[in-house]
């Protein structure tokens, strides 16, 4: 009676130590956050506290599940042990998620497990995060006697799970914050960067009909809610401007720059796309969607081909401009926002506020401030420059050496009329130096329409030559101004069409009071 009772003291006593192991392993792995640090806690409370010989824990690396850490007896050997998960008693219970003791009688099935019990040893084996997450196994050999303290490891093995899961997420927290952090400095570099570049291609233009333009850009940087209507022919440079605008905007430089072309989309994926959608809110969205209105706060929002816009997304969208904020599609919460919004037309939408396609008050609201781009038929001083631009920067990018232009070259691409304005005249440069084989840009080598040349080509040819105009990276020596050239020009034209001022405005591409003008300015 008396060995009874003290084999139940002796017992409570073993409970009330490994309880009070439990206690502390759970404050250590509290305090962990890296899974080495728990599982070092773990091994050592089984080896300690549990009185195993060996203990270890085993992970899936690279399809196959290999000791991480192994503490105790043969603890050199177990961190070498590799099985696969069909292997043995060990992938059984790998692939089962169920606890398992293993008793000497079972030793023949496994020669792994039998090369490492001894007489009267138990094994037991208890998955980690169970048969779904399988986040590794821990493994014990503790003495046939101590096998009823198996409900004790697997608390212990509770706490490693909980611990393990706590230290994914903290290293996936991590992760995401300095993958944002590198991210927010990479979109810092991009937007310097194209806010530089941006600014660098927009001051090309010397012709005087772009300085209104270049006066309203500079007014409506100084204010950053104010809207902004660009109108123009399709390939004027809208999309450039609407650009400048936003990185010569101090307020917004710093947020986004998004675009959405309203003639591409359905009306239903294009209310889709500016104003998001919640999850279920339609038969496909299987998630909540932010749109573009939400992603351009504090940034910009161009919206080009907007006369394009159905009457019903006008009608949200105005009241997302009077009021500052909206509802996802399917919701049913308002979400501020701070924006400027920069739309885009190539059509006349006083006709089209006439005809019933485009809202009036929408129109109004938009019409704040307008700038309206002209073609590049009506500003002739822009094509050389635009065109010697051009050519610099596709003989980088191609890795060709091009020069410049020959002048007869010059003579033909001033004679156009590029009813795809600027986005046409970059296409032409490009495919010349593609397809030219000299060092100097000839006619040869572009593609121009026939119907658009002002004169047939032979005419233009026999017209007094100019001096090959060269790339800014080629120049060695200093180049004439452009009124010098166009000066030049307009007198060899003059002489050559005998100083009839009708054939020779023709010939130029300009109107006869502009001629007239120029004639009076230059002396000519």
């Amino acid at each position: 009676m008396a060995e009874k009772k003290e084999l139940l003291q002796l017992t409570e006593s073993r409970e009330n130590i490994q309880l009070a192991a439990i206690q502390e392993v759970s404050e250590a792995i509290a305090s962990k956050l890296s899974i080495a640090e728990i599982l070092e806690v773990i091994t050592k409370a089984a080896v300690i506290t549990f009185e195993a010989s060996s203990a270890w824990v085993m992970m899936k690396e690279a399809e196959k599940i290999r000791t991480v850490i192994a503490r105790g007896r043969d603890s050199h050997t177990l961190k070498e042990l590799i099985i696969h998960s069909d292997q043995g008693i060990l992938g059984e219970v790998w692939n089962n998620g169920k606890v398992e003791i293993i008793i000497p009688g079972r030793m023949n099935r496994d020669e792994i497990i039998a090369s490492l019990l001894e007489e009267r040893e138990s094994l037991i084996l208890i998955p980690l995060g169970g048969r779904e997450k399988k986040l590794g196994m821990l493994a014990c050999i503790v003495p046939q006697k101590l096998a009823v303290s198996m409900r004790f490891l697997i608390t212990l093995a509770g706490q490693a799970t909980l611990g393990i899961e706590k230290a994914r997420l903290s290293r996936s927290l991590a992760d995401k914050t300095s993958e944002n952090v590198k991210l927010l400095k990479k979109v810092n570099l991009f937007n310097e960067g194209k806010a530089r570049q941006i600014k660098q291609d927009f001051y090309w233009s010397n012709s005087p009909a772009m300085g209104t333009v270049y006066h309203l850009v500079e007014r409506v940087n100084l204010s950053p809610s104010t809207p902004v209507l660009l109108g123009g022919e399709t390939g004027t440079g809208k999309e450039l401007i609407a650009n400048y605008i936003h990185y010569g905007t101090q307020e917004r430089e710093k947020g986004s720059f998004l675009e959405l072309n309203c003639a591409s989309l359905s009306e239903n994926l294009l209310e889709s796309e500016l104003f998001g959608h919640e999850k279920g809110a339609f038969t496909d969205a299987k998630e909540t969607k932010k749109g573009l209105l939400e992603l351009a706060n504090q940034g910009t929002l161009f919206l080009d081909e907007i006369g394009d816009m159905s009457l019903r997304v006008q009608a949200r969208l105005l009241r997302v401009l009077e009021n500052m904020n909206f509802r996802r599609v399917g919701g049913i919460k308002d979400i501020q926002v701070e924006f400027r919004l920069v739309a885009a037309t190539n059509k006349d939408l006083e006709i089209e506020v006439e005809r019933g396609n485009f809202r009036r008050d929408l129109f109004h609201r938009l019409k704040v401030i307008c700038i309206d781009i002209p073609p590049l038929r009506e500003r002739k001083d822009d094509i050389i420059p635009l065109a010697k631009f051009f050519l610099e920067k596709f003989t980088l990018r191609l890795r060709r050496v091009i020069t410049g232009l020959s002048p007869l070259t010059a003579k033909i691409l001033i004679a156009y009329d590029y009813p795809g304005n600027i986005r046409e005249l970059k296409n032409i440069i490009e495919r010349g130096v593609i397809m030219e084989t000299d060092s100097i840009l000839h006619p040869e080598s572009l593609t121009l329409s026939s119907t658009f040349l002002k004169e047939p080509i032979d005419l233009i040819a026999s017209l007094p030559s100019l001096p090959a105009l060269k790339s800014p990276s080629s120049e060695s020596n200093q180049l004439p101004t452009l009124k010098q050239v166009e000066k030049e020009h307009i007198k060899r034209s003059l002489d050559y069409t005998g100083r009839n001022k009708t054939r020779t405005s023709k010939l130029l591409g300009i109107s006869y009071p502009t001629l007239d003008k120029k004639i009076k300015d230059y002396n000519l």
